[in-house]
């Protein structure tokens, strides 16, 4: 079964950018950010069981560390390793060696309401 969004996602692994994937796909850059973003509105907590999430380190950031307590909490089956403050494509591809998983604070917003401090 082709799933589109799936398939932009492995171009954008295999390619290491939304733009060289865009190239690849004969698609426009924004394209592919739409279907990333619509794969990420698919996901669920319970995806990721059984996975390692890689976070920036405790301590870096309190909505990250907001949301590590809630998952060390909640989510014992999602196991956390801490990666640098910025991503570059260094944890991507660390990410991709390990068959880590590496999500933005953008997907957890409808797991996780943070108090207004972190915001």
């Amino acid at each position: 079964m082709f799933n589109p969004q799936l398939t932009v996602f492995v171009s954008v692994v295999d390619c290491g950018s939304f733009t060289k994937a865009a190239e690849s796909l004969f698609i426009s850059p924004t394209a592919v950010m739409k279907q990333i973003n619509s794969l990420e509105k698919h996901l669920e907590i319970s995806d990721l069981y059984g996975e390692t999430l890689m976070m920036v380190a405790e301590g870096d950031s309190g909505v990250n560390d907001f949301i590590r307590n809630d998952l060390n909490r909640n989510h014992p089956a999602i196991q956390i390793e801490d990666t640098p403050h910025f991503y570059d494509i260094s944890v991507f591809n660390r990410c991709a060696e390990t068959n880590n998983v590496l999500l933005t604070l953008e997907c957890w917003k409808r797991y996780i309401q943070p108090s207004s401090q972190f915001q």
